[in-house]
This record gives structure tokens, sequence and C-alpha cells, in this order.
């Protein structure tokens, strides 16, 4: 039964740590998340702040066109972040599911460890009992 508790010990200590290392992709992810959202609201403010001067007088830059060719690369620009945004959040929630089951692993791996100390511990009180 001693080697048993090694052994699962030894294990809760494993997925104890892949339980932590796919918390961490995760919350590597979830900031990749937080940044790319960030970047998106910033250019969609730049944007609403531009519209918002030219509505108001045209300035030297829409005269010759240059505002024309910014929006436009706001716009692809945008495309592309909320792009990037869609393929991080699928991978976010792949992650997700690693972390559950990880997490699944540990709890199932803890609880079979306090089973089995459990009952080395009844066996030792029986095995007193019996040479008392």
């Amino acid at each position: 039964m001693k080697g048993r508790l090694e052994n699962l010990r030894r294990l809760k200590i494993l997925t104890d740590a892949v339980r932590r290392a796919e918390e961490a992709r995760l919350a590597s992810i979830v900031a990749e998340e937080t940044r790319l959202s960030e970047t998106i609201r910033v250019l969609d403010q730049a944007r609403s702040h531009r519209a918002a001067a030219v509505a108001q007088d045209i300035d030297a830059a829409a005269r010759a066109g240059a505002d024309l060719l910014w929006q436009g690369w706001a716009d692809r620009r945008r495309i592309a972040l909320n792009r990037a945004l869609a393929q991080l959040r699928a991978r976010k929630e792949a992650m997700r599911q690693d972390l559950q089951a990880a997490h699944g692993r540990d709890k199932v791996t803890e609880s079979l460890q306090r089973r089995a100390a459990r009952i080395h511990r009844r066996e030792a009180e029986n095995r007193r009992d019996q040479t008392s």
C-alpha cells in the first residue's frame, strides 16, 4: 500500500504541474486577447475622432486624398485584427477545454490519493489492533 501512496503522490505532483501549465497557457491567450481588443478599440476611437474632424472642417489631408488612404488602411487593419481575435478566441476555447480536462484529472488524482491514505490508515489501525 505504501508504494501505491507514493505513486499517487507522484501522480498528483504531475497532474498539478500539468494543470498549472494549462492555466499559464490560457493566461497568455487571455492577455493577447486583451491586447488585440484594446488595439481594435484604439483604432475605432481614432477613426471616430478623424471622422468628426473631417465633418467639421475639410483639412489638407482630406483634400489631398490622404484621409481616404488612411481610412482604407484603418478598415483593412480592423479586419485583420478582428480575424486574429476570432482565431485567438477559437484557440482560447480549445485551451479552456484542455484546462478543464487537466483540472478534472488533478481533482480525481487528489481524491484517489485521499482515499488511498484513508485505506492505509485503516489497515494500519487494524494491524495495531490485532497485535494488541
